[in-house]
């Protein structure tokens, strides 16, 4: 048996969609060469409404590598810093600031660059600062030239 609402009065139901920023992490080296579960950069601070669902996300492969890359999302700044290029390690207080990770890892190829894009994640998040935290993470070797830094994208469903 279907389950069944009944309403009295006017409903209204409304979502608005929120694009973030294109962002590229801060503190990149170019030129560097990363390991597999290196950290890209340091911690990105985003805006973003104050609750909503993560449906998806964008990662341009502007150094055209096609390798796959992460990138955490939290909730707020980790207890120890991880600085680019080096192992990204979490301590376990810093695991539970982790609110979803997002993998990169299948690619349109533009000739010169390349595009991922994740859809239907469908992650709800609550951020009372306004802000969400997030770390780009190599899952492969990169080595990222100057003037061809990752750049990455949220679309949110805000509440």
């Amino acid at each position: 048996m279907p389950n069944k609402v009944n309403v009295e009065g006017d409903v209204q139901v409304r979502t608005k969609t929120f694009l973030t920023e294109k962002w590229i992490p801060p503190n990149i080296a170019t030129g560097a060469a990363y390991a597999a579960n290196d950290a890209i950069g340091g911690m990105q601070e985003i805006d973003v409404p104050v609750s909503g669902v993560i449906q998806s996300a964008n990662y341009w492969d502007r150094d055209d590598e096609g390798l796959q890359v992460d990138i955490a999302i939290c909730s707020e700044r980790f207890a120890t810093s991880i600085a680019d290029n080096a192992a990204f390690s979490l301590l376990d207080e810093d695991t539970l600031k982790v609110i979803h990770v997002i993998s990169f890892s299948s690619f349109t190829d533009f000739i010169n660059g390349q595009m991922s894009s994740v859809v239907s994640i469908g992650k709800a998040y609550y951020a009372p600062s306004g802000k969400l935290y997030i770390q780009a993470i190599a899952r492969g070797a990169l080595n990222i030239a100057a003037g061809s830094e990752p750049m990455f994208q949220l679309n949110i469903l805000a509440d």
